[in-house]
């Protein structure tokens, strides 16, 4: 399968490629993006609200436009604020009895499974590779950047792939970060599979967490007064 989307990080666009962004902490709730603390950080050093969602790959519908699912924030990511978007999760696209002797390593089954169908099996594909393939047939060197995890920050008229924090680099763990500014509108998640859709199974953990700066403290210790280097 190939796709000719485009890869991209534009500033303009509310894109932001952040490679070797270190991994912020986050805290708290709010009003536009209600919830808590994504697993394993340590909340009060920089304050973050968040919404998780889901996005299937299962569709029994196999639209004609191959997407399998699409779906849209609640709150609105704010015009120029920065936000951190975590997706994680594995899929495959065949069948079960599809995996016969797969080529590369895959699960042995998706880390969310799908709420519809009762098909469960080996997995090969997170949101940004292909690491495993049924068969033998497979031609090009696994894992193989999959561009079928598209993301939206303007409501959904355009969807992109954009480069994960730290660069375009395969994750074992299939858990990718990515660090956007927010255009005014919700933000949309699209999964495309340019085959059937209704023997796909597996979904994906999409949270988006705002970042607020940490403040700044002055050489006394102090609170931000403005003029961090002082000792007025």
């Amino acid at each position: 399968m190939t796709n000719s989307f485009l890869k991209s990080a534009f500033v303009g666009a509310g894109l932001v490629l952040t490679i070797g962004l270190a991994q912020p902490s986050f805290a708290g709730g709010g009003a536009n993006f209600p919830g808590g603390e994504p697993p394993g950080q340590s909340g009060g050093k920089s304050c973050s609200c968040s919404e998780c969602l889901w996005v299937d790959t299962y569709n029994p519908n196999n639209p004609s436009n191959h997407v399998t699912d699409v779906e849209f924030t609640t709150g609105v990511l704010q015009s120029g604020v920065l936000y951190e978007i975590q997706i994680s999760g594995t899929a495959s696209y065949w069948a079960p009895d599809m995996w016969i002797a797969p080529e590369g390593s895959p699960d042995a089954a998706p880390m969310f499974p799908s709420l519809a169908g009762d098909m469960t099996g080996p997995v090969g594909i997170d949101w940004e590779y292909l690491y495993a393939y049924p068969d033998q047939t497979f031609t090009l060197s696994l894992p193989y950047h999959y561009q079928y995890g598209l993301v939206s920050l303007d409501g959904g008229l355009t969807f992109v792939d954009i480069v994960p924090v730290g660069g375009q680099t395969y994750q074992g763990s299939h858990v990718y970060q990515y660090v956007v500014v927010g255009q005014g509108q919700k933000a949309a998640f699209e999964r495309i599979d340019q085959g059937p859709s209704f023997d796909n199974y597996g979904r994906f953990k999409v949270c988006v967490y705002r970042l607020n700066a940490c403040g700044k403290k002055d050489d006394n210790g102090g609170g931000d007064d403005g003029n961090p280097g002082g000792h007025s």
